[in-house]
């Protein structure tokens, strides 16, 4: 097969007024410090955008539908929005570039959000019949799917942290979003592959390698082993197993068919006890002098090998969704620096056996960066 070669974008922070989203809500109420805005204005020039990538030889190229288009008003369908996505994977499947889709990257229409969102099991079944509209149109250009985009950090941020929508911070409410998140992948699994039996799906799993800040201390070996199974393992084993924190999930066991891995950084963590969030402080940067990006995070390669290896024990595919930086004042050259280090260690895997189908640098165009603006 050809490897996926390519960038990777979502919606909600390139396309341009997503009006009818959470987030455009509470950006407009100023409960977000930035405005998202027109963004990149893809929404309009992805023409554009594909002429520049299909220039530079992409063989891959993800982007996410953004729920909030297609489905405006509860049960209201935007034909031309659905539209207008189908025309991109179609257009890019024209130019030899496999399109890669994410049916959820963050963003909920916002009368989903008042309804409870992916707190309530019960609303589950609406996310299903938007996927059923949107995979009906795309399928027969789209092979790769993401069901949902980095379930761990949107229930994270929105619901333990309470940084992101809807603001809350209540850890039990966390995993019960997260869990169903996971119910929401195994149910739409089956619906994308009814309309593409050759589909390739999965999630796209964000995964930081946890290590201790002292190795030798038997209480940060305990944090690093407890904050990498929250963050990581917990999930990934759910795939494997069907159940996540003791909740089975009908479906999920076995329901990808590559591992979708999103890698940026690494933790060091030392122990600490925090009766609100338990063991384990994430100490960044994690090295005395590393370098670091804009966001304060260490460039560490080494932790994209690590990862890699990881992936390969679940027996599929892997393919990395996004990898990349938010490189400080626009530094072409930190960007360049960590594009090839990251991209040395994505080949030492290959050649110490890791099935590595392809790599989507994160992102294609510097975009509305979330809380960060």
């Amino acid at each position: 097969m050809t490897f996926l070669w390519g960038t990777a974008v979502s919606g909600h922070q390139v396309e341009g007024d997503n009006t009818a989203s959470d987030w455009w809500d509470y950006e407009g109420r100023g409960l977000l410090p930035h405005r998202s805005g027109k963004a990149c204005d893809f929404w309009n020039r992805w023409r554009e955008d594909f002429d520049l990538i299909s220039r530079w030889g992409h063989t891959a190229f993800r982007f996410s539908t953004e729920w909030a288009r297609v489905e405006p008003e509860p049960g209201k369908w935007d034909e031309a929005a659905i539209q207008r996505y189908a025309e991109m994977a179609r257009d890019l499947h024209g130019r030899g570039i496999e399109p890669v889709v994410t049916l959820h990257h963050f963003v909920l229409p916002l009368w989903f959000a008042r309804e409870g969102g992916f707190e309530k099991t019960g609303n589950l079944p609406l996310f299903e019949r938007y996927c059923e509209r949107v995979v009906a149109a795309l399928a027969p250009h789209a092979r790769y799917w993401i069901t949902i985009n980095e379930p761990m950090v949107y229930g994270y941020q929105g619901y333990a942290l309470g940084v992101w929508p809807p603001f809350k911070k209540d850890t039990r409410l966390a995993l019960r979003v997260m869990g169903n998140l996971l119910e929401a992948h195994a149910r739409v699994y089956p619906i994308i592959h009814r309309h593409r039996p050759d589909a390739m799906v999965s999630i796209a799993k964000h995964v930081r390698v946890v290590e201790p800040y002292r190795p030798g201390h038997p209480g940060d070996r305990l944090a690093a082993r407890l904050q990498d199974y929250f963050s990581n393992e917990s999930m990934l084993r759910a795939f494997m197993t069907g159940r996540y924190f003791g909740r089975r999930i009908p479906g999920l066991a076995g329901s990808w068919d590559y591992v979708g891995l999103n890698y940026y950084t690494r933790n060091r963590v030392r122990f600490a006890f925090d009766p609100a969030n338990g063991f384990g402080e994430a100490v960044e940067p994690a090295s005395v002098g590393a370098e670091v990006s804009s966001l304060g995070w260490e460039l560490y390669p080494h932790g994209l090998y690590l990862a890699l290896r990881r992936m390969a024990r679940y027996g599929r595919p892997v393919i990395v969704t996004e990898n990349g930086i938010s490189a400080r004042d626009g530094d072409d050259a930190q960007r360049v620096r960590y594009i090839r280090t990251h991209l040395d260690a994505v080949e030492r895997a290959r050649r110490d056996g890791v099935r590595v189908d392809g790599y989507l640098y994160w992102t294609l165009m510097d975009n509305f960066e979330w809380a960060e603006g």
